[in-house]
């Protein structure tokens, strides 16, 4: 090898590039090693100080496939359809069900007939929604409360504040949000899925680099957790049942599913280091919560069930996410070619023509969805 090498090197350099040369095949034998593939969940324990290149993650997304990167942003496997638990209350009486669709009925009639202004801002828009239909939704539900112990002792909060932080991909992420309206209760929400070993052997989307999701390092990030409340033992409602999120930018359904998937993250993450869990570690009980997505005409019915903070690598336990089809509450009147398309929600409606439909099948969902 010496003699071919020094055809093309000068002889003062030979010994040199013949070291460089060895020292870059005994790297690429070590760099060819199969990686392990164990998940051993140790924690990761992070100083109360800041953290210099930490990445700020926003809730809402505008990557192309919002949907696929913060599933590998939040190790979170997405399945279609809902858990057989989430609908366990469906079996609702028939006369409950259409008391219900007439009360939705009539607070929407009132909605539409006493509007002052027929264009809206958007800001508007989600003033509707969060103070509007959600409090109407909330008002049936407690209705059922004898149906479910749950709603008995529970607690709305408007709009808390949400800050938590992880590791991923060996980056810290920082999360900092403010969701609409959060369901605080005494009992923690059912576990959807128990054999949490099976998520082993499903595989994540990506690796997505930052740049392709959005995000940016920041100068410097204090890396700080509050859950929506001050934690203590005093807290008589620490477990959030429901988080309602009004989205009213037409945004599509892998941006939905992105922003249902990082706010219930978000508010179970901080939950489970509040409770004394570290970045790193696998839960000992997973951590699940709901979410209600809606835009006054469709609604998105979305469950999280958080099994592991331990997000570094790929591979081991992983967190679990399900979802609904696309569902509407009602169907809007067709409208002529002079009327404005862009009025979205509510929008204009005579009150002396036809009402709209109302759908019960998307209420009935709806009702055992927050009653379970």
């Amino acid at each position: 090898m010496v003699d071919k090498m020094a055809a093309f090197f000068p002889r003062g350099k030979i010994s040199h590039q013949i070291f460089s040369v060895l020292r870059r095949r005994l790297s690429t034998v070590a760099a060819a090693e199969k990686p392990t593939t164990t998940q051993k969940g140790i924690p990761f324990i992070v100083p109360r100080h800041t953290i210099k290149k930490a990445l700020i993650v926003h809730p809402k997304s505008r990557a192309f496939q919002p949907s696929l990167k913060h599933q590998w942003l939040t190790k979170t496997i997405l399945n279609q359809g809902l858990p057989e638990s989430c609908l366990e209350n469906s079996n609702l009486f028939p006369e409950e069900i259409q008391k219900s669709v007439d009360i939705f009925q009539s607070s929407l009639i009132q909605q539409l007939g006493f509007q002052k202004e027929l264009k809206k801002h958007k800001t508007n828009f989600e003033e509707e929604v969060k103070l509007g239909i959600f409090q109407d939704i909330l008002r049936i539900c407690w209705g059922f409360s004898n149906k479910c112990s749950r709603l008995r002792e529970s607690f709305l909060d408007v709009s808390p504040k949400i800050h938590t932080h992880w590791v991923r991909g060996h980056e810290f992420c920082q999360l900092v949000y403010h969701p609409d309206l959060v369901l605080w209760t005494n009992e923690p929400n059912v576990i959807y899925k128990k054999d949490i070993e099976s998520t082993i052997e499903t595989s994540l989307p990506g690796p997505y680099d930052s740049y392709s999701q959005g995000l940016f390092q920041h100068p410097i990030v204090h890396l700080r957790n509050f859950p929506g409340f001050q934690p203590g033992r005093n807290n008589p409602f620490p477990h959030s049942h429901t988080i309602f999120l009004s989205e009213v930018s037409n945004q599509t359904i892998d941006q939905i599913h992105a922003y249902g998937i990082m706010n219930m993250f978000g508010v179970l993450v901080s939950k489970a280091i509040s409770d004394g869990n570290f970045v790193g570690q696998h839960l000992g009980t997973p951590l699940t919560t709901q979410c209600v997505i809606t835009n006054g005409t469709e609604v998105v019915l979305m469950c999280y069930q958080l099994n592991t903070l331990s997000l570094q690598e790929d591979h081991g336990i992983k967190n679990l996410a399900w979802s609904s089809e696309k569902m509407n509450f009602f169907t809007s009147p067709e409208k002529n070619d002079s009327e404005d398309r862009s009025i979205k929600l509510y929008g204009s409606f005579d009150t002396r023509k036809d009402c709209p439909t109302i759908n019960e099948k998307c209420i009935q969902n709806l009702l055992a969805f927050i009653c379970n």
